[in-house]
């Protein structure tokens, strides 16, 4: 019996070693919930960064390093806006115009039916230069590179004349493309579609996390060559919309020297300027 005793205490006292070994290198750690991701804290990313990078050691009867296993953390793209009601189309559905968006746009009203017809046909003639000779060659090349589709098209919104001072506004919202119209005068039909044109580039630039007009200001070997008083003046954003403008709509730009495709100027040298920059982009549909 005495042995008995005796052999059973020791079974229990390498146990009790065990379980200190264990707590000793894989400390007691909260609970996570289920359907949550655990994030690896810094001393635990800096040791799994020592296990991987040093070379292997001699075996020994010591206990080796626990490994941690550090999760990432995906992040999923926004889900797009609800269906609104769609009064017409334009870019063969890629471009819907909606009412009902008040709980989108602060101000949004009904379309009035003069201003909605007009501006229909300044979004083809918009399209039409996007996908035209210097553009992207086709409706789905624009679609793609803008980040749109057929199940979340581009959606157009009228809030009046008095919501807000600029003519329009162009964004993202909840993962949809969205250009609201304000101060709308559709008797001059050039300066309509230049703005449309405009707007949709400021589409193109937020699908792409705002970077292109960043890109842009980087890339250019003749910096201040802005076509445009706006674009030089408004920050990258409106510089990369008017450079967008100035390649689609000829004589758009008013500095002859934002282009040397386009500047009859002997000096005009340069191998990359803006005109180059969106020309490429169109070209290869980013």
């Amino acid at each position: 019996m005495a042995k008995s005793r005796s052999i059973a205490a020791s079974l229990i006292g390498v146990a009790v070693a065990a379980v200190t070994i264990s707590q000793v290198i894989n400390p007691a750690r909260a609970e996570v919930p289920q359907n949550t991701v655990e994030v690896a804290t810094p001393a635990e990313i800096e040791l799994t960064d020592r296990v991987i990078t040093e070379a292997p050691q001699a075996k020994s009867d010591s206990v080796a390093p626990a490994t941690l296993e550090i999760e990432a953390i995906v992040q999923s793209a926004p889900e797009p806006l609800a269906p609104m009601p769609i009064v017409a189309e334009a870019a063969d559905g890629y471009i819907v115009f909606v009412e009902d968006a008040s709980h989108v746009v602060e101000g949004a009203t009904d379309w009035p039916q003069a201003k909605l017809d007009a501006l229909v046909s300044f979004y083809e003639e918009a399209i039409a230069a996007y996908i035209g000779e210097t553009g992207f060659g086709s409706t789905e090349r624009w679609a793609e590179a803008f980040g749109i589709s057929k199940d979340n098209p581009l959606r157009v919104v009228y809030a009046g004349n008095k919501a807000d001072p600029a003519p329009a506004r162009a964004g993202w919202r909840e993962g949809t493309a969205v250009i609201t119209h304000y101060t709308l005068r559709t008797s001059i039909s050039t300066t309509c579609i230049q703005l449309v044109i405009h707007e949709m580039a400021h589409i193109w630039d937020g699908a792409n996390d705002w970077a292109l007009g960043e890109d842009l200001i980087e890339t250019v070997e003749n910096p201040e060559g802005f076509p445009t008083a706006k674009a030089r003046d408004e920050g990258p954003k409106e510089d990369f919309a008017e450079s967008v403008t100035a390649l689609l709509w000829p004589g758009y730009a008013v500095n002859a020297l934002w282009s040397d495709d386009t500047s009859d100027a002997p000096d005009a040298t340069w191998t990359m300027d803006r005109h180059d920059f969106v020309e490429a982009l169109m070209g290869q549909g980013s």
